[in-house]
């Protein structure tokens, strides 16, 4: 018998290596974030069509953007000196998600509805900013005991008349745990920062958690404001988010929060210009609105 040892056969090649795509945050997927960009320039063209003395939004589009995008449909928006701004910018997001539901073809990169026929209007403010707070943290114990796991929301500006009604809706936020999300929008050097400053002070006293953000960056406003929502909806009690701008942020635009959302997505490959044309473009063209009653169906199923 032949002693011959079988031959071994050679080890396979080792297949070739791909390309590495762009390194994706789970957290905060490259879906979400050219959610959140896209949603910013939906406010940038907002304002373009809006005569310059109504124009509320420059520098806010980060903050208005982050706070909005991810609300659910039992979230409410506290009556609050920029709840027409966060008003508006949610009706952003349903005209989205209504169009890309019924549309029967979509781009790679995804697309925008235009806000031209979004139904969001500008309520008048009837209340000192100060008493908003009160009806805001209102809203925030309907939803605790409603028990439907809502959040509300309020992003107000630093207040000019007085912080009393801001110090008992704390207060009262705190001892009750509710659910509530407070945001106050500061500019840098503001003649109101002291006001701002006696909030945030007075949240430390009652035990809030208080976070300081820049509110041009979206990219740390969002991760910020879904913390604090989860935190709220979980049952944890309210939260205060200090947006401050930066120096430049409503004087330069090339220091501005949409600016700085596109540098951000140009490191991750994921925004070119021939994109952002294309979105532009999207905007300023007309849309067609569903059928109120499709407009309903959908609602239901998504309920």
């Amino acid at each position: 018998m032949s002693n011959h040892k079988r031959a071994q056969k050679p080890a396979a090649a080792p297949p070739q290596a791909e390309e590495a795509p762009p390194h994706e945050n789970p957290l905060l997927p490259h879906a979400k974030l050219r959610q959140i960009y896209l949603t910013m320039l939906q406010c940038e063209h907002w304002e373009r069509r809006t005569a310059p003395s109504e124009r509320t939004m420059r520098g806010l589009e980060a903050v208005l953007s982050t706070l909005v995008i991810d609300l659910l449909p039992t979230d409410r928006i506290g009556p609050c000196s920029l709840e027409n701004e966060l008003r508006i910018v949610r009706g952003f997001q349903e005209s989205a998600r209504t169009e890309q539901e019924l549309a029967t073809t979509k781009s790679a990169h995804g697309s925008i509805a235009s806000p031209r026929n979004t139904r969001a209007k500008r309520p008048s403010r009837l209340l000192p900013e100060s008493a908003q707070w009160g009806f805001s943290t209102g809203l925030a114990l309907a939803q605790k005991l409603s028990g439907d796991g809502g959040a509300a929301v309020l992003l107000s500006r630093c207040p000019g008349n007085g912080t009393e009604g801001c110090h008992q809706a704390l207060t009262f936020a705190a001892a009750n745990q509710l659910p509530m999300l407070y945001a106050i929008w500061r500019e840098a050097g503001a003649a109101r920062a002291s006001a701002c400053a006696a909030i945030v002070r007075h949240a430390h006293t009652c035990g809030i958690p208080v976070i300081t953000v820049d509110g041009t960056d979206a990219v740390g406003t969002y991760r910020v404001v879904q913390e604090c929502l989860q935190r709220a909806r979980n049952g944890d009690g309210p939260t205060l988010i200090e947006c401050v701008a930066s120096p430049g942020g409503k004087t330069a635009p090339s220091a501005g929060p949409l600016s700085q959302m596109e540098h951000y997505l140009t490191s991750k490959r994921l925004f070119t210009k021939e994109w952002k044309r294309e979105q532009v473009a999207l905007l300023a063209t007309p849309r067609t609105q569903p059928h109120p009653s499709q407009q309903r169906r959908l609602r239901a199923t998504n309920s």
